[in-house]
């Protein structure tokens, strides 16, 4: 093996090392990014819960307001 093909071949090495360390830091973003979009997904059912609690408490506001313009 000559000096040519030795180094062409350490580089080779260096990128398969280089797309290992690459794919496996990929691996890990997508984890975190798989645990993000389950934390939206509550976050959103949360917010959606709460505005529905707000239209409630609108409508009950809305009701004693007409009965308080009622009885006067």
């Amino acid at each position: 093996m000559n000096d040519f093909e030795r180094a062409l071949l350490d580089n080779v090495k260096a990128i398969r090392a280089s797309m290992a360390k690459s794919s496996g830091d990929m691996a890990g973003v997508l984890a975190e990014m798989t645990t993000m979009r389950r934390d939206l997904g509550q976050v959103t059912q949360a917010v959606v819960a709460q505005q529905a609690d707000l239209v409630t408490l609108a409508e009950r506001i809305g009701r004693i307001e007409a009965r308080l313009e009622t009885d006067r």
